[in-house]
């Protein structure tokens, strides 16, 4: 019969985790996999691909983070203070090390890592959730940080973190805080895709005679990591554009109503192509998961008493 580690193992191997080329994607089967890893998996048999598996998708993060992290601050174009790199990069470091401590204990048994791995951990959650979740550059350390705590608290608290108030708390605040920041990226995203209309000279021998156009375009930041002022400025990258018929316009054309539905139609699909290519559906999912840990046994109980 397989061993539980075995199992993991198998689930990873499945996922395809060195050919991921989402972050969030990477978030998701580390969430997977960690907060599945019950209290009795430590010295199993097979751990260790287990830890080497969760190591690959861990040096994925952090290759792939930075990457993230500059992509927000471009297309949401929000004029924020920016989160100071270097700081979220040392959190991120501490995390990491705490990570270390827990897969540690997971090969050896050794109470006194887990321990480390317990205290390393909350420091940087801390830090992330001091951000207002309108800084949406701070959605991937955080949700890092997050994974690893919540993975250090299955396997540290004893009975299960999920079964007390205090913990229950805990968890409870990140899922807040990861839906706060999610809520406020598909805001700006939705408000960086925007509609207007431009007339153009029709390039006939009348004067009067414009071409007139509703035009759907996205607002994005100009951001440089070699240049520090420039993340301030935006500028439009017009999407699509479409022409319609008015009094001096040619025939054959669509009205101003119906050109009207098919920008904004445009538009719709322009936000939800800059969300998934943001993977804010994927980071969603982290945020269920997060629900879902401390939801499940808490309808348990509750089935229990109505019994």
């Amino acid at each position: 019969m397989p061993t539980q580690s075995e199992n993991f193992v198998e689930t990873i191997s499945k996922s395809a985790a060195a050919s991921f080329g989402s972050l969030a994607s990477s978030y998701i089967q580390i969430a997977q996999v960690l907060w599945s890893l019950g209290t009795t998996i430590s010295g199993q048999p097979g751990i260790d691909d287990v830890i080497d598996r969760l190591n690959e998708l861990s040096n994925l993060i952090s290759d792939e983070w930075h990457d993230l992290r500059t992509l927000i601050l471009r297309e949401t174009a929000r004029i924020i203070e920016e989160v100071d790199e270097n700081a979220q990069r040392q959190e991120l470091a501490k995390a990491t090390a705490a990570w270390a401590s827990l897969a540690e204990y997971l090969r050896s048994g050794d109470r006194e890592q887990l321990e480390l791995s317990f205290a390393a951990s909350a420091e940087p959650v801390s830090f992330f959730l001091l951000f207002d979740p309108k800084q949406t550059d701070t959605l991937a350390g955080f949700v890092h940080c997050v994974l690893i705590r919540v993975a250090v608290l299955r396997q540290f608290i004893e009975p299960p973190f999920n079964t007390q108030p205090l913990y229950i708390h805990e968890v409870a605040t990140y899922a807040i805080h990861l839906s706060e920041l999610l809520q406020q990226l598909v805001d700006d995203v939705e408000k960086s895709h925007v509609v207007d209309r431009t007339w153009t000279h029709a390039g006939s021998s009348d004067p009067t005679s414009f071409r007139t156009f509703f035009v759907h375009s996205q607002i994005v930041r100009d951001y440089s990591a070699s240049d520090p002022n420039a993340w301030d400025a935006t500028h439009p990258v017009v999407l699509n554009q479409v022409e319609y018929q008015d009094d001096s316009s040619r025939r054959g054309l669509p009205s101003e109503e119906q050109a009207a539905e098919e920008i904004e139609r445009d538009r719709v699909v322009g936000v939800s192509n800059e969300l998934d290519f943001l993977s804010v559906p994927e980071f969603f999912e982290v945020r269920d998961q997060l629900r879902a840990l401390i939801e499940e046994p808490l309808a348990k109980g509750s089935e229990g008493s109505s019994a």
